[in-house]
């Protein structure tokens, strides 16, 4: 064991009078390693009981159970969201979103709002809006988008999420247009 006493004494004799004090620079180097070392292990030691303090008062002050009052009933379970407008799908094509039958969904790179499709008229018809019912609630990362003609749709991430006329079959990813800025719409 160290002995801080010494290595204390011997530091504060070099640091006093440099030229007369005889160490060599490795026991100069041994002393402070030493004290730096026990003062590392005490403040570890103290960090360590004041977080087991810290975690264990804030149990007490929570009344044992996370918080509250002993008296209050816990909050209702939260209301489970509504199923999702799309689903996600690995295939050939790597993951994509669908709707619920299958088809590919796509979104515009000129929707930027997020709040508002840009798809309307001749648009909407090539490539339909995925409906939303008029009760549709956001869940999860789908959110809910009024329509120009007062109709709701689902958008993806704050894109409007729609289909194509183009597509015939689940998975075909026909109406995949960089060209005119439409994109097949991915879990990602």
């Amino acid at each position: 064991m160290v002995n801080v006493g010494s290595n204390l004494s011997l530091i504060f004799a070099i640091s006093r009078n440099p030229r007369k004090t005889r160490v060599c620079y490795g026991e100069l180097q041994r002393a402070l390693n030493a004290l730096l070392t026990r003062e590392r292990v005490s403040m570890f030691r103290t960090m360590t009981i004041a977080a087991i303090l810290v975690a264990s008062a804030g149990t007490a002050f929570a009344g044992g159970h996370g918080g509250g009052h002993g008296s209050e009933p816990p909050p209702p379970p939260k209301q489970e969201a509504g199923p999702a407008p799309a689903k996600a799908v690995v295939g050939k094509n790597g993951a994509i979103l669908t709707d619920l039958k299958g088809m590919t969904l796509y979104y515009t790179e000129r929707d930027t709002s997020g709040n508002k499709s840009t798809c309307d008229g001749e648009c909407a018809q090539k490539r339909p809006p995925l409906p939303a019912p008029d009760n549709a609630v956001a869940t999860g990362d789908f959110t809910v988008i009024t329509r120009s003609d007062g109709k709701k749709m689902w958008a993806y991430r704050y894109r409007p999420l729609y289909t194509s006329q183009l597509d015939t079959a689940p998975g075909d990813i026909k109406g995949n247009d960089p060209d005119q800025k439409w994109r097949v719409a991915r879990p990602y």
